[in-house]
């Protein structure tokens, strides 16, 4: 759970809570119930869900405690649209209730989203402890989400000192092979497996960059209109002559809606997580289905097994037996489906059609929007 904040509550010290009830005597009730069992707490007040909504998107209060049977907008329309704004999304709602009580009803509450229930007439005490444990809950999460923010933000710096270190040592060592031609062979030999090496870590660093980014939410999705046919192309063409083949069947011309950035990342991950897994083809196609188009990776190596592929995309565990493995293949693999997840995607696994590789392979497929072709004075503006 992410804790959200509302315009106004990112700059306020106060804490608040909202109290909705078009009974004007319960809500006085409420009000010296909270005076007195929360005094550092600010009392906001609404007669009615539409009031209590505005108010609640103006000042994402740390908690909500509404009545559900009230004219106009219920408690539960009010609870429904809260959590439908992803600024109030995360607000605690407590909802009071005196004829909605039967277990169904209650279970209605808590399935759109209530953080708990009262039932009317208000008895002080349950109330006050409901109250406590809604807030303790809360500060506890908010917690736990600092405390990830700081790790990812440290995690990110991290990499990024290393990756500059990284570099150097990789631009003195080519110094070095180029002031000294002369050195043995083996010598030689030993000063290129370094240099491979430090570039193969360079790009480890790149990936956990990408990954601390994508934590944290700091990468913005830009999305745009283009033609997919000429860009799968152009992100292959850097294969070309490494002995590993990529075969593509896209016989129309898609147009699609994405990042294409993000895009790029996704399917050089996936062409690189084939070849090491010791594939020497992989097959790229794309599907048309309910309005959007499903792109398919297939490649002829060994193949992952559904469970196999569920372990990958877990932490890293150095305890693991797979350990090696999993730092080769996971945090690529992570990536991806972290970038689909922003692109509003998923990354699906499962074998390729034998029609395609008589090998076991793996097919790695995910989806994004399809669009109609462009007129021509379009398509000039997307130039």
């Amino acid at each position: 759970m992410k804790i959200a904040t509302g315009k106004s509550s990112r700059a306020r010290l106060i804490r608040q809570i909202l109290i909705v009830d078009d009974d004007l005597a319960v809500l006085e009730i409420l009000a010296n119930i909270l005076r007195r069992h929360y005094p550092k707490y600010e009392v906001l007040r609404a007669n009615t869900g539409h009031l209590g909504l505005l108010i609640a998107e103006d000042e994402a209060p740390d908690l909500i405690i509404t009545d559900w049977e009230m004219p106009g907008m219920s408690g539960l329309e009010l609870l429904k649209t809260l959590k439908q704004n992803p600024h109030c999304r995360d607000i605690p709602v407590i909802v009071c209730t005196g004829i909605m009580t039967s277990p169904d009803d209650l279970g209605m509450a808590l399935a759109l989203g209530a953080f708990d229930y009262v039932r009317k007439p208000l008895d002080e005490i349950e109330l006050v402890a409901r109250i406590r444990s809604t807030l303790r809950f809360m500060a506890q999460m908010q917690e736990i989400q600092h405390l990830n923010e700081s790790k990812d933000i440290f995690f990110s710096i991290l990499a990024s000192e290393f990756s500059i270190s990284v570099q150097q040592s990789q631009y003195q060592l080519e110094q070095l092979n180029q002031q000294l031609p002369q050195l043995p062979a083996k010598t030689l030999d030993h000063l290129q497996k370094a240099r491979d090496q430090l570039g193969q870590s360079e790009k480890k660093l790149s990936k956990l960059m990408h990954w601390a980014q994508l934590r944290f939410a700091s990468t913005q999705v830009q999305l745009c209109l283009f033609q997919l046919r000429p860009f799968i192309f152009s992100q292959c063409e850097v294969w070309h002559g490494s002995g590993f083949a990529v075969e593509i069947d896209l016989s129309s011309q898609y147009w699609i809606e994405s990042d294409p950035n993000l895009l790029h990342i996704v399917i050089q991950e996936l062409l690189q997580n084939a070849k090491k897994q010791g594939a020497s083809q992989i097959y790229i196609s794309a599907q048309k289905k309910q309005g959007e188009l499903w792109l398919s990776f297939y490649d002829n190596g060994p193949g992952l097994s559904e469970e196999k592929f569920s372990q990958l995309l877990q932490p890293f565990s150095a305890h693991s037996k797979d350990y090696q493995s999993q730092q080769q293949v996971c945090l690529g693999l992570k990536i991806c489906r972290e970038i689909l997840s922003l692109l509003n995607s998923q990354l699906i696994i499962q074998p390729p059609p034998q029609t395609v590789s008589p090998r076991p392979g793996a097919c790695f497929t995910f989806s994004v929007p399809l669009k109609t072709k462009p007129n021509l004075l379009q398509q000039a503006h997307l130039r």
